[in-house]
């Protein structure tokens, strides 16, 4: 996400100036065709061996809405491949970038992040290698879908780790809750790196009765749930038997996504305490005979000494 402009090329496609070069993190240069919504790993391979590239430069104001407005306008269509309606694409603005010469196989996604309801980046992924990057100011933009949910209202407000996962939570709500109401879902910024960055919108989280967590069921997804609670305990988290919402969309298993996250989250406990239905079936067990105390009386009333027991 921390890529670098700097210049546009031709590309095969035709275009003499939509292959736009990014400067990597780690010194490679990449490219994307906006013409043709391509992914160019090596955009320097067809250009002259004495071509060298320019510093990487900092687009104006004009160039980035000029970009910003130019995806705004790319088509709304069902997303086949992940079995997302297109009215839930509409819901969240999303746009499509097709192949130029098939015009129907999708390349990109362009999902948009505001900021009080103006436009300020898109995310953009490369179904090719997902790749990701983004056009515009992502450095402090609100969470994906906010601006609708806080027009749904309603009782829950639903947080996934990413867009995807919200779509498709929010198409499962939808299906199933039988409201005419719009169900609350976003996701986390950019994924489980931006769960600090979700603190200033904790103040309205008072627009919902409950707060649903519904990261990945990963170690990062886990490790964000707990940094997610150290700044909003009273959030309830939802497990998942597969690895996301997603995951459990294309396993044919909805009606386990709607109950695990409508029916099933939970408050979590601090690691020391365990809630009594987790623990009955041990707790209902009658004790052993331990060791004997040296007095006979109370080894009767706390059946002996046993291991791993404290006595007050």
């Amino acid at each position: 996400m921390a890529k670098k402009y700097v210049e546009r090329l031709s590309h095969v496609c035709g275009t003499k100036g939509g292959l736009q070069v990014f400067l990597e993190d780690d010194g490679r240069y990449s490219g994307f065709c906006f013409a043709c919504n391509t992914y160019v790993p090596n955009p320097y391979d067809d250009v002259d061996e004495g071509h060298t590239p320019p510093k990487p430069q900092v687009k104006s104001q004009e160039q980035v809405q000029k970009e910003l407005t130019n995806i705004s306008k790319f088509p709304q269509e069902k997303l086949k491949n992940e079995r997302i309606e297109e009215e839930v694409v509409k819901h969240f603005n999303v746009r499509l970038g097709f192949d130029q010469e098939t015009a129907s196989e999708v390349r990109t996604h362009f999902y948009p992040y505001y900021k009080d309801g103006v436009l300020k980046a898109y995310q953009v992924k490369v179904l090719d290698g997902k790749k990701f990057f983004s056009v515009g100011d992502f450095s402090n933009v609100e969470p994906f879908g906010w601006q609708q949910a806080v027009k749904a209202g309603g009782r829950r407000l639903y947080i996934t780790e990413g867009q995807k996962d919200a779509m498709t939570l929010f198409q499962v709500l939808k299906k199933r809750s039988n409201q005419d109401r719009a169900p609350a879902v976003i996701s986390l910024p950019n994924g489980v790196k931006s769960v600090d960055k979700m603190q200033p919108y904790m103040k309205q989280f008072e627009r919902w009765a409950e707060v649903v967590l519904v990261f990945d069921n990963d170690d990062a997804g886990k490790g964000a749930v707990k940094e997610f609670l150290l700044m909003y305990p009273e959030a309830k988290v939802a497990t998942l038997p597969l690895k996301d919402s997603h995951d459990m969309l294309m396993a044919n298993r909805e009606d386990e996504l709607f109950q695990a996250v409508m029916f099933n989250a939970k408050t979590q406990l601090p690691d020391k305490l365990k809630r009594s239905s987790d623990v009955w079936d041990l707790a209902s067990k009658r004790p052993e005979q331990g060791m004997s105390w040296p007095w006979p009386h109370l080894t009767e009333l706390t059946r002996g000494i046993r291991r791993g027991e404290g006595y007050y």
